[in-house]
């Protein structure tokens, strides 16, 4: 992501500066194919007119506007026909999208106009085209003020970034160094109008508010306000960006098929160890938790005895720890019980679906299977483990105690009983997603493989010695 460079102040705005701003982060813009989120206000007037003017020059340059009619002011559709005229004015391919909003008691208008401008804008979008947004440095300020106001960390008060995406949007927003006045000022000097949305003199939200009543005193004492709050939210960008490579880091070293070594991240600092967790947390897919529960999965998780398996649940996620290691569940996955066993028929039947949310079981061929070709007249039965129960492995002369040979082969304790087991006859030729002893013979050998199953086996971290799982091979169960 690159930081947006800052126009030369004397210059104010052109089309030659916008190329030139343009230029800078984005090389190859001049053959791009753009649609100009397009309000008919003056910033994303100035920008769909620069643009159009650019085209002149660039002649691989293709350029759109599109327009979202909220439907909430009286005068939309006035606005509308204004943006539809001008595009036809300048030969810009133009799109209006109406939207038909419901607010919901308790919901921000300003931020589901927002979601759903974006939603809209989103499905609008054709192939390989980028969104330009005219959002610009007055922009910039106000979005701090909030963010600072809202107790917001380091993301929030880096502020809107030049380039980057929301919701599935590619986005780029090449006016930031600009200043209001300045597009404004350009306009007037083209004798070009623009809508003047008396919304947003509305000081019952919060960045109308500080728009008309704090901001012209604060640059009244700085004049330089938006331009020094732009610098800081560059500085902040750019702190963001290292802070990811450090994380990144992390989490390369210390996860592995998306578990957390959970005695490497006690070693790191507290704020280090905060900072893995959400980034780790994030691409599990989810939600982000409050101060108080990550607090939890930080300590409580990491002060637990070593054969404990305690768990932290919020919102529609969760994160166990088994043997020295965090598993997240997000949203956690709930196993349809079997309440009867299923009767598995494998050489006439693909699969055999073992539990809503539990995927289903295939019959491989596998020279190193775990048990030979299963005549064509078998029925096999698939059901879960029952507690205290001990089985016959296929190939063996004595029973097992099911729960130690879960143990030892490491399935994680809340799978163990929503496990997969397929017996054919009075023995268990497979447990779902555990490698048995290979069958012996020269017929065809086969195994099951269990597709779209949640996370079953425990990951290991590190050598044996430092206490984590066994490794789920065959030796285990010999």
């Amino acid at each position: 992501m690159c930081s947006a460079k800052r126009a030369p102040e004397s210059g104010g705005f052109s089309p030659d500066a916008l190329a030139l701003q343009l230029a800078a982060v984005w090389p190859d813009f001049r053959s791009a194919r753009l649609a100009v989120a397009f309000s008919g206000g003056a910033d994303s007037t100035a920008l769909v007119l620069a643009l159009a003017l650019l085209r002149r020059r660039f002649r691989r340059l293709r350029i759109r506007a599109v327009h979202v009619d909220h439907g909430l002011n009286p005068r939309s559709r006035e606005w509308a026909r204004h943006c539809a005229a001008q595009c036809r004015a300048w030969r810009v391919p133009f799109r209006r999208l109406r939207l038909d909003l419901r607010i919901m008691p308790g919901e921000s208008l300003e931020a589901r106009a927002r979601t759903a401008r974006y939603a809209a804008l989103r499905g609008a979008m054709h192939a390989d085209e980028v969104l330009l947004t005219a959002h610009h440095r007055d922009d910039q300020l106000e979005t701090l003020l909030l963010q600072a106001l809202r107790g917001a960390g380091l993301r929030g008060l880096a502020g809107i970034a030049a380039e980057g995406q929301s919701q599935g949007l590619v986005l780029r927003r090449p006016l930031l160094p600009f200043a209001r006045h300045e597009l404004e000022a350009w306009l007037r000097s083209r004798k070009t109008g623009w809508v003047d949305d008396d919304s947003n003199a509305d000081p019952r939200f919060d960045r109308n508010y500080l728009r008309t009543q704090v901001i012209p005193l604060l640059q009244r004492r700085w004049p330089a306000a938006s331009t020094v709050a732009a610098r800081s939210a560059a500085h902040l960008a750019e702190a963001i960006r290292l802070l990811a490579e450090f994380t990144q880091a992390d989490l390369d070293r210390l996860t592995r098929d998306d578990a957390l070594d959970a005695t490497a991240l006690a070693q790191l600092s507290v704020e280090r160890q905060r900072n893995l967790l959400r980034a780790w947390l994030r691409r599990q897919g989810a939600p982000t938790p409050d101060a108080v529960h990550l607090e939890r999965i930080r300590v409580e998780l990491a002060a637990v005895r070593h054969d404990g398996n305690p768990q932290v649940t919020w919102s529609d996620a969760a994160v166990h720890r088994y043997r020295g290691v965090l598993y997240c569940e997000a949203p956690r996955r709930a196993v349809a019980v079997l309440t009867e066993p299923v009767r598995w028929r494998s050489r006439l039947q693909p699969g055999c679906a073992v539990g809503e949310g539990n995927g289903s079981l295939h019959l491989i061929r596998d020279p190193a299977g775990t048990f030979d070709r299963p005549a064509a007249s078998s029925v096999w039965t698939v059901r879960y483990p029952v507690t205290g129960e001990r089985v016959w492995l296929a190939g063996e002369s004595r029973r097992r105690r099911l729960s130690e040979l879960l143990r030892a082969v490491g399935v994680l304790p809340w799978r163990r009983q929503s496990t997969p087991l397929v017996f054919d006859a009075a023995r268990c030729i497979a447990i779902a997603g555990v490698a048995l002893r290979p069958a012996t013979g020269s017929g065809a050998r086969y195994r099951i493989e269990w597709r779209d199953a949640p996370r079953s086996l425990a990951i290991r971290f590190g050598p044996p010695s430092q206490g984590t799982s066994a490794s789920p091979d065959s030796e285990n169960l010999r």
